[in-house]
């Protein structure tokens, strides 16, 4: 879907912008994010940077907010919490005083965005005449205080947001209806509180905050002779200067506490009046960025200074196309929002400028080795194809010669630039090729040396280097005489010296020869020298592949190829060595240059480095922050007053040291979300400021994100955590700004995070409470409860134990008494039996009655140890019991015995009942033996729900119940059944026998 403004501008003739190859230009370096990227659409409508330092982004498929790395997408598919109701973004607009983003979409409501939470706290669905705003075309806002301004197609409202209600604005509506048919584009407000409503075709009415019209500027009090419709698409003010931005160019107007102090002013640039401005953006209020359909422009509002915005990406030639421009002061950052999608580049004030295309020509450098600072705007660089002659200030290049290979360009104190190549040495002058030989006696052994370094030593002395194992050579111009010095040099041996990787002049006046192995320290006026060797101070590992070195005061400092940068004393004594893990970009270092003795700037194979002399603190740079690439060249490299000139593959960079950062703003770090992952639902909770967070106990995985905003370099931008009840070390994430928590135990935990940016700073550690609740097995009122629990069970298990013990030592009391009674008895029976037999010998009752006493007592015995034997306290057991005493003397009188168990045998009973038992049954069979004159007796134990069952009863004569006197023996089995418990049943009739029933528990 095309806007207004794009099929306008498809429709306006366009008047052409002559430029001439000296026009000043600056060359931006642009990043491009497309959908590809996450953008939900390549048609961007609107840019907002809020207040926390995130960038909303209109499309014509939705809102996005980015971050520097990631887009999150909002749109009419969003969940309703998140749904703008529409897809085509109109604008967009903060309240910075609520934490609100106004968000319109086409034929939408206008929805509040909480720029905290990230959700929709409020949807306006009708304008201010009850028109549903789903059949009207809102298409702008304008905020000042608590009003929201909202026009459109036949449509203006403003909306008190405190009270959530409009404002009565019936007699400016009325007003702009008897223009005839107003279309609002553009809203804004001025320092005095009056808002200023631009209308396509119709001009520009202004309201003063007591709502009414103050003054109006009609179409053709604004003509500037342009035939074409006028469109207003973009506005800009500092509050006493309105600039406008319409398919008439550029319009200027002055505001005014008085009406008729309202002005047009009619200052634009011919550039800007003769052709359609499509977006504006101020910088600083005093310079405007300017889009037209083909070029972005600087204008310097002070100076009336008007340069052109280029780019050396192909892609992007021209920057066109470009229909909405947002500069953020905070990050110096510039968006353009086009048809293609979203572009970027830092405003000025970089420090790095970078060369590898001519702004003129399709000539590229590829390869550079040499650099040369020729004028205060000409640089020399020698490259693999050629050498060349480039202009700072207008970005054009031109190629001088086609030699390969140029390692060395350097001047003589007469002004002369040599070149040395692959092949030979030769002289430049004015732009072109001329034998050294033509203008002064060159030591014709430096032709084919393949210099790599050069030092004007004084007025008369030219210290060359060369990296082809032919030492250096002193060459005093003025007597045309040259001395060479290497290991096998018989004039001017110096051992260990082959090939050269530099050369430096010390603050001392002594040359240091850099080699592959050691320092050479040499004196060209008394040609003295010496060696070192410099080692690791640790494992006296020797240091070698020393390339280039600087100095500060007390210090020198040594680049090397694979072990960083070493510093040593004056003496080349090892003080400490800088590697990556100090912050390096890379520990091969090819060139060292000092800045005001407060820094040292080092190229790289892989970016640039800083080493801040006062802090120890290292910062790095690479392609992203305006670098001609990461990588450099061994030998490319040369300092000029607050310049260093540094190059490689693709091209080179100049950098100004005084714009270097002198400190590094800390990141800022946000959480961004929480999701919470259960069986049922996915929670997912967002708050910029969140501090405590709580996990519900049915929760699988957590996930925690978080972001720190970084535009210029986010793939740089690292993060660490730590749980700190889990571990005092922090864990490296990378670039991965996210957690996922799996498996934690219920508590409470400090979730930790911090960001380091691409310089090295470190953000305030973000902490954040996270109590996970516990499930319900897991609760603190469980635990009581188990533990009680288990306290009540280990009570009434010794309980049980106690009352146990109490019955089996009153068992073995009772055991003890019937022992005492029963064989105490009979053993003073035995021992009276015992005296009358010695007394009476020829009695033989005695022995018998004696015989019966052992007998019985023996039978006593194994009756008590029976009871006390724990596996036989079964049902089986007692009835074995019972059958072993009554089957031999039921036998002997010719009676029949019989014994009935309807129970599982294996079943138990306490030893008191199976001794009763046994002692019950006992007494009654001899009771029937003695008395029943019986025929059969039968013994029955049965287990049922009331419980066990014992049954002893006879055939024989049987008595009155009612009439005999109980004895001994009845009384015996009443008082027996009352110690186990049991109801002791006895029923007997005349002549129909005698039955005793027992019935109770097993006991325990």
């Amino acid at each position: 879907m095309l806007s207004n403004r794009s099929i306008a501008t498809n429709c306006l003739f366009l008047f052409a912008y002559l430029t001439t190859s000296a026009q000043e230009v600056q060359s931006v370096r642009l990043s491009q994010f497309r959908q590809n990227n996450g953008l939900s659409s390549n048609y961007v409508t609107k840019i907002q940077n809020d207040g926390y330092g995130f960038l909303w982004i209109g499309t014509q498929e939705g809102l996005n907010v980015f971050d520097g790395s990631y887009f999150l997408t909002f749109s009419n598919q969003s969940d309703s919490n998140q749904n703008i109701g529409g897809s085509l973004v109109q604008d967009l607009i903060e309240d910075h005083k609520r934490s609100l983003l106004w968000v319109q979409t086409a034929f939408g409501p206008v929805c509040a965005f909480d720029l905290r939470s990230r959700t929709i706290t409020r949807a306006i669905t009708q304008d201010g005449r009850n028109q549903p705003y789903s059949e009207v075309w809102a298409r702008c806002f304008g905020l000042h205080e608590d009003v929201l301004w909202i026009g459109g197609l036949n449509t203006i409202s403003a909306y008190h947001i405190p009270s959530n209600s409009f404002l009565n604005i019936n007699h400016i509506e009325m007003s702009l209806v008897d223009k005839g048919e107003y279309n609002i584009n553009k809203i804004t407000h001025d320092v005095f509180g009056n808002t200023w409503l631009m209308m396509d075709g119709s001009g520009v009415v202004i309201v003063n905050e007591s709502m009414e019209i103050i003054k109006s500027f009609d179409a053709n009090m604004l003509d500037n002779g342009n035939d074409q419709k006028l469109f207003f698409w973009d506005v800009v003010t500092d509050g006493e200067h309105i600039y406008m931005a319409s398919s008439w160019g550029l319009l200027h107007l002055k505001t005014a506490k008085a009406p008729e102090e309202i002005n047009l002013i009619r200052d634009t640039p011919r550039i800007f009046s003769e052709t359609a401005v499509m977006s504006l953006a101020s910088v600083s209020g005093s310079v405007l960025l300017l889009s037209t359909t083909d070029n972005v422009f600087k204008y310097n509002l002070k100076e009336q200074k008007v340069q052109r915005l280029v780019t050396t990406d192909e892609a992007h030639q021209g920057i066109a196309n470009v229909f909405e421009i947002v500069y953020v002061d905070t990050t110096d950052q510039v968006w353009l929002g086009t048809q293609s999608g979203l572009l970027s580049f830092s405003y000025g004030n970089s420090p790095f400028t970078s060369f590898s295309q001519s702004e003129d020509s399709d000539l590229k450098i590829n390869h550079l080795y040499a650099l040369l600072p020729e004028s205060d705007h000409k640089i020399l660089a020698g490259g693999s194809n050629g050498v060349y002659e480039i202009d700072e200030l207008t970005s054009q290049i031109v190629q001088l010669d086609t030699a390969k290979t140029n390692f060395l360009i350097f001047k003589d104190n007469e002004k002369n630039v040599f070149v040395s190549s692959a092949s030979d040495l030769f002289v430049l002058k004015d732009g072109q090729r001329v034998p050294p030989v033509h203008l002064k006696n060159i030591p014709s052994d430096l032709n084919g040396n393949r210099l790599n370094a050069a030092i004007n030593y004084n007025d008369s002395l030219i210290i060359l280097s060369s990296f082809v194992q032919k030492g250096f050579t002193v060459w005093n111009t003025n007597h045309n005489h040259a001395t060479t010095f290497h290991h096998d040099s018989i004039q001017g041996q110096i051992p260990e010296l082959r090939s050269i990787n530099n050369l430096f002049k010390s603050r001392n006046r002594d040359v240091l020869v850099l080699s592959s192995n050691s320092v050479v320290r040499f004196n060209p006026i008394n040609n003295d020298h010496g060696t070192y060797v410099l080692k690791k101070p640790i494992s006296n590992k020797r240091l070698n592949n020393f390339m280039d070195m600087n100095e500060s005061e007390d210090s020198y400092f040594l680049g090397t190829y694979g072990d960083g940068l070493i510093e040593t004393d004056k003496q080349f004594n090892v003080k400490r060595i800088y590697t990556t893990h100090d912050g390096l970009s890379n520990d091969c270092i090819y060139r060292v240059f000092n800045v005001d003795d407060k820094k040292m700037v080092m190229t790289s194979n892989n970016g640039l480095s800083i080493l801040d002399l006062e802090t120890g603190k290292t910062s790095t740079y690479y392609e992203g922050d305006g670098l001609h690439g990461n990588g450099f060249e061994q030998f490319c490299g040369y300092q000029k007053d607050n310049k260093i000139y540094a190059g490689g593959p693709g091209g080179f960079t100049v950098i100004n040291t005084d714009l270097l950062p002198t400190s590094n703003p800390a990141p800022v770090l946000y959480p961004t979300g929480i999701q919470v992952d259960t069986p049922e639902e996915k929670i997912d909770s967002t708050d910029l400021f969140m501090s405590s967070f709580t996990i519900p106990n049915d929760a699988f995985k957590t996930t925690l994100n978080f972001v720190s905003p970084d535009y210029k370099n986010p793939q740089r931008m690292t993060y660490r955590y730590k749980i700190k009840e889990l571990s005092k070390d922090w864990v490296l994430l990378g670039n991965q700004n996210f957690v996922d928590l799996i498996g934690i135990n219920p508590g409470t935990y400090h979730f930790e995070v911090q960001a380091t940016n691409s310089l090295g700073m470190d953000s305030v550690p973000l902490e954040i409470k996270l109590d996970f609740l516990p499930k319900w097995y897991q609760t603190h009122w469980f635990k009581v409860v188990m533990l009680l629990a288990v306290a009540l069970l280990i009570y009434f298990i010794q309980r049980y134990r106690m009352i146990q013990i109490q019955k089996q030592q009153q068992i073995r009391t009772e055991i003890a008494n019937d022992l005492h009674d029963d064989i105490g008895s009979t053993l003073n029976s035995l021992k009276i039996f015992t005296h009358l037999a010695q007394y009476e010998p020829e009695n033989k009752d005695h022995l018998l009655q004696i015989e019966e006493s052992i007998t019985s007592a023996t039978v006593g015995l194994r009756d008590m140890i029976w009871v006390l034997e724990d596996e036989q306290d079964t049902v089986y057991e007692v009835m074995e019991r019972i059958q072993k005493f009554a089957q031999p003397i039921c036998l002997a009188n010719t009676i029949e015995f019989k014994t009935h168990v309807n129970a599982d045998s294996d079943l138990y009973i306490s030893k008191k009942v199976k001794r009763n038992f046994l002692l019950i049954a006992k007494e009654c069979i001899n009771n029937s033996m003695k008395y029943a004159q019986c025929n059969q007796i039968v013994v029955s134990l049965e287990h049922s729900k009331s419980g066990l069952i014992m049954i002893i009863e006879d055939d024989g004569i049987g008595f009155d119940t009612n009439e005999v006197t109980r004895g001994k023996g009845l009384e015996s089995i009443q008082y027996r059944a009352k110690q186990i418990q049991f109801e002791c049943k006895i029923e007997a009739l005349i002549g129909q026998g005698t039955r005793i029933e027992l019935i109770g528990k097993r006991g325990k």
